[in-house]
């Protein structure tokens, strides 16, 4: 007899479970039912001439004394969107000839992080969505051992012409450790 009150009483549980189950998946948003003007779109950088990277100096020089150099120091973790060569040459400190871009075309992303030494830039992308442009750099940790300081990475991309939104930055890690 107690074994039978049991298993009623664990089937009502099971059955009031089995419907929470179904009423709770059935409420839930699939990826398919969210609207087009929420869906996001993924960004990497335009191939740049040798003019251009020369200019940001990123891939010969250490780009912490080459980079601050020519462009002042730019607050903790921001970046800037420049469409047109005067917002360039308004921000450019530097003495080197600023380097033809079609900004017409165009869009210059260029900003700073502060990370603990021992990382490099591995790949940055932009996330464009309705509302915002976000900056997805990701930082690769490198072997070794390295001094318990923060230090500015500069980074910049040549992007196809951007409507001007909201930026943000996002930094994801990769450990090799």
């Amino acid at each position: 007899m107690k074994q039978n009150v049991f298993f009623k009483n664990m089937r009502r549980v099971l059955s009031l479970c089995m419907i929470f189950l179904v009423s709770g998946l059935t409420s839930c948003k699939s990826n398919l039912d969210i609207e087009t003007d929420q869906l996001s779109e993924m960004m990497s950088p335009l191939e740049s001439s040798e003019e251009i990277t020369s200019f940001f100096n990123l891939n010969e020089e250490v780009f912490i004394n080459s980079f601050s150099s020519y462009f002042p120091r730019f607050p903790r973790d921001t970046c800037f969107m420049l469409n047109s060569r005067a917002e360039l040459q308004e921000m450019y400190v530097g003495d080197k000839k600023i380097p033809e871009i079609d900004f017409d075309e165009k869009t210059l992303i260029i900003g700073m992080i502060m990370e603990p030494a021992g990382y490099s830039l591995e790949s940055q992308a932009l996330d464009i969505t309705k509302d915002s442009i976000v900056v997805n750099l990701t930082m690769r940790q490198l072997k070794g051992a390295f001094v318990a300081m923060i230090y500015p990475y500069y980074f910049w991309g040549l992007y196809e012409k951007l409507p001007q939104k909201h930026l943000e930055i996002t930094k994801n890690h990769i450990n090799l450790r």
